[in-house]
């Protein structure tokens, strides 16, 4: 609880630089944040976006994104107890449903 509270003040503190509220519309500066479930089979749950325009120092737009949406998984998967996994993506949300009516034949459709 300690580092989730450490993660979010540090996110109040970032968006207090103006910078930091500028989106990337580029997909390959993005970074996204998703999750398994304990009750769905395969499924992958979108958690964060990571779409800042800030560059990282001696690095790129992407290189910036992508270390905070690291971070933010592990200390997502460093919580006791946790029967999910947590990783990043290069990119925005890509559509996934999951079907769930056919039980252990659950479908995957991309939209």
């Amino acid at each position: 609880m300690k580092k989730l509270l450490s993660l979010l003040t540090v996110a109040i503190i970032t968006l207090g630089n103006n910078d930091a509220l500028a989106q990337s519309r580029n997909e390959a500066n993005v970074a996204t944040l998703y999750r398994t479930s304990a009750a769905v089979d395969n499924a992958r749950i979108h958690m964060a976006t990571f779409d800042t325009n800030v560059k990282k120092n001696n690095g790129s737009v992407f290189d910036y994104n992508w270390e905070n949406c690291q971070i933010g998984a592990e200390l997502f998967q460093g919580q006791s107890g946790l029967k999910v996994e947590y990783w990043c993506e290069k990119g925005f949300l890509s559509r996934v449903v999951y079907s769930c009516a056919g039980g252990d034949n659950a479908q995957r459709n991309e939209q």
